[in-house]
């Protein structure tokens, strides 16, 4: 019962209706005490505005022929500009995007680990996210550098995220990256994976 009657009174027509009335009494109540006539004026000048807003709207207003042909073909004008600046005004980061070759360049093996990290170019210069560390046997990312899978302890190799953004940098300033983004793990998972969805194609032709 309770939440029913907090769900009628959070109604914004009773809440509306409400803060109306209680305004009009309000004003009312100023009225005698005051002995003045704010309420009475403030309906005056809400019954002229309403009548003058009536009036505007019943008047007719005669335009020529060749205006109101005008206006009709300016809509469809003025619609064809307005879409042609938008498209021709650039995304900031998809052209900072654009201009970064190196973009794909997302892993690379350092220290005889292999490492991913991602791009951002929300900013005036790319930055680098989400470095994370994988183990060479299984591809499986290290916790506190100890691979959950074969429990090989990486502790031994000292490594710093700030060290591997360091080397991702000088890697791409230097244009190395072009010739470690063909050797990179992930480029030969790719390939590999490639090859044997070809194969698999193969296959079933042959056996159709």
């Amino acid at each position: 019962m309770t939440s029913k009657k907090l769900t009628f009174l959070s109604n914004p027509w009773v809440v509306g209706i409400g803060t109306t009335v209680l305004a009009a009494g309000i004003l009312k109540l100023i009225d005698v005490i005051a002995d003045t006539t704010i309420l009475s004026s403030a309906l005056i000048l809400i019954r002229n505005t309403l009548e003058d807003i009536g009036s505007f709207f019943a008047n007719k207003y005669e335009l020529p022929l060749w205006s109101v042909i005008l206006l009709i073909l300016s809509i469809p004008i003025l619609l064809f500009v307005l879409f042609y600046i938008i498209s021709k005004v650039p995304d900031s980061k998809a052209s900072k995007e654009d201009k970064a070759p190196y973009r794909h360049y997302t892993s690379d093996i350092f220290k005889g680990i292999e490492f991913s990290w991602i791009w951002g170019f929300d900013s005036e210069f790319p930055n680098i996210y989400g470095i994370d560390a994988y183990c060479p046997k299984d591809t499986c990312r290290l916790v506190n550098r100890k691979c959950p899978v074969c429990e090989t302890n990486y502790t031994s190799v000292n490594f710093s995220n700030e060290e591997i953004e360091v080397l991702i940098r000088y890697y791409v300033q230097n244009g190395e990256w072009k010739t470690r983004q063909k050797n990179s793990p992930q480029a030969k998972r790719n390939t590999e994976r490639s090859k044997k969805m070809f194969a698999e194609r193969v296959k079933k032709k042959g056996s159709a």
